[in-house]
């Protein structure tokens, strides 16, 4: 089954999509910070990285660029507690895959994810 790292997210979150997306046959990797995933997606295979957006905008962009130098064609979800203009911005110009905008939804996480992972 894919790999999937997530990256960015608070605790509660990450375990909940650890559980989530392992039930759904997922192997999952939780990435404590930013350079943690960098780490982690230069040592292994990665299908997909869910993102969680909170902080520093340019520094989310950054991020992203390095993940893009490493697996250009990896698919991203990014996940906000709340949306804002600066962030709908950056989504469309870095191309990501899929936005997810909490409360999250079991539903809408696996419907992104196994959308992602279908990408040819």
């Amino acid at each position: 089954m894919p790999h999937v790292l997530v990256c960015g997210q608070e605790p509660v979150v990450n375990g909940l999509l650890l559980q989530v997306l392992s039930r759904q046959g997922y192997e999952v990797v939780l990435a404590r910070d930013f350079e943690d995933a960098l780490r982690e997606l230069g040592n292994s295979t990665f299908r997909l990285l869910l993102l969680g957006i909170r902080g520093d905008i340019q520094e989310i962009k950054n991020f992203i660029l390095r993940v893009r130098a490493l697996h250009r064609e990896m698919p991203l979800i990014t996940m906000v507690d709340e949306d804002s203009l600066e962030v709908q911005k950056m989504i469309r110009k870095e191309k990501i895959f899929y936005h997810l905008v909490g409360p999250f939804e079991e539903e809408e996480i696996v419907a992104a994810v196994r959308g992602a992972l279908s990408k040819p």
